[in-house]
């Protein structure tokens, strides 16, 4: 059976494992926490609790709050940490050697920082699957003290699902296997856009065509699936019946691609910048597709010369998530457009920018658009003669365009 484990909160369990005081109290993790600046990445139940939710901006979450005072809401104090992502790594490899040592868990391998697969050969007895498990979760938590949740069936898509129940009920204890005897039921109650390759994206578009469910989605004809949805949707439509279409593989695959420089003069022009950013990023994202991986967000940070204390310091990130994994160079670069002119501020003179591009996936397993438009097909094809090209001569003679080529700042593909 395949095992699917998955790190719950994990960026705030990593923070509370080192503040142990704080388990019960609310934590968030922020990109940035400075003078209000930033968005909430990552939050524990407490947090939840007063109705915070991922992706809101820390101004708007907590208006007026004052520089070197508490955060409260509704009267009680929320505890920040801005995002540590090296720690987080260095905790994700210490969760694989825990589970590889063991010697229970089968081909294991690191889909994301936060989420693994695995096999254990028992098919026909959940009771002795379960306590495999718990050992291996027992393992981790004790270990790491990150509460993981584990779910458990015939394929890595039914795997998910099951994790995604093991999330949602605590009486499974954090452990939820899904037989073939119970999969209608629980896909039955599975919304679609919770189905890992699917997303919430296309929600609307597959309601239109009556499928609001898991079940509704496999109960589609063969030719019906064929012919309307790509390979992905195609390959979930199987696994979702118990037909094991996707292959993961180990490889050596960075969790974080970061490109970063000290500009060799000072700035605070804007088009400079830019252009700057747009051949780190484009740096950044040709790294990315030798390693046959994509990425599902993308963070740009800016800071002056703390040096030059006669002038005004400024520093601030802001992240990019992007709806399905990507790895195309002219779109990383219009991410990073975007997110940098969020944090931009006119005057400060910039001395160190950079790109980083994390959460990143297998590209052969990623969660793609069910209705890929041909033109995204056709840019891929054309990155990857690009790539083709700078790597016969082993430097970037063609490459993506700067922000300043053409007047409405699209990126497009240039010599």
């Amino acid at each position: 059976m395949i095992v699917h484990i998955d790190c719950n909160s994990y960026f705030a369990s990593c923070e509370i494992a080192d503040h142990p005081e704080l388990a019960d109290k609310p934590v968030i993790v922020s990109s940035s926490n400075d003078n209000n600046g930033g968005i909430i990445l990552a939050l524990n139940k407490p947090a939840k609790q007063l109705g915070l939710k991922r992706g809101l901006p820390i101004f708007q979450a907590f208006k007026g709050h004052q520089p070197d005072e508490p955060y409260m809401l509704n009267g009680t104090e929320v505890f920040f940490f801005e995002v540590d992502h090296k720690k987080y790594g260095r905790i994700s490899e210490q969760i694989m050697s825990i589970v590889l040592e063991q010697e229970i868990v089968l081909n294991f391998v690191q889909y994301s920082v936060d989420e693994f697969f695995g096999e254990i050969p028992v098919d026909d007895d959940p009771d002795e699957l379960r306590q495999y498990i718990k050992q291996v979760k027992d393992l981790i938590e004790t270990t790491t003290h990150i509460p993981v949740s584990c779910g458990s069936a015939a394929t890595y898509t039914l795997a998910k699902v099951a994790t995604h129940y093991a999330k949602q009920y605590s009486g499974y204890n954090g452990i939820c296997i899904l037989p073939e005897e119970k999969r209608e039921k629980a896909l039955q109650l599975l919304p679609i856009e919770e189905v890992w390759g699917i997303g919430r994206a296309f929600r609307k578009h597959l309601e239109r065509t009556n499928i609001k469910t898991a079940w509704d989605f496999i109960q589609k004809s063969d030719e019906y699936i064929l012919n309307v949805f790509n390979s992905t949707a195609v390959n979930t439509w199987k696994e979702l019946r118990g037909i094991r279409a996707i292959e993961l593989k180990k490889h050596d695959q960075r969790q974080s691609i970061a490109h970063t420089r000290t500009l060799t003069r000072t700035s605070h022009d804007l088009d400079y910048l830019l252009q700057q950013l747009s051949s780190y990023t484009s740096a950044a994202a040709f790294k990315l597709r030798e390693q046959h991986s994509c990425c599902q967000q993308l963070t740009v940070f800016l800071q002056t010369n703390r040096h030059r204390t006669d002038l005004p310091q400024y520093t601030n990130e802001q992240t990019h998530k992007f709806a399905s994994p990507e790895s195309d160079s002219g779109t990383l670069i219009a991410a990073a457009a975007q997110a940098f002119r969020t944090i931009y501020r006119p005057g400060y003179e910039i001395k160190r920018l950079g790109v980083i591009l994390d959460k990143i996936v297998d590209a052969n397993t990623m969660q793609l658009d069910l209705f890929e438009d041909p033109h995204k097909q056709r840019l891929r094809k054309a990155q990857s003669a690009v790539d083709a090209i700078n790597r016969k001569f082993d430097r970037e003679l063609v490459h993506s365009g700067s922000f300043t080529d053409s007047s409405d700042h699209n990126p497009g593909i240039t010599k």
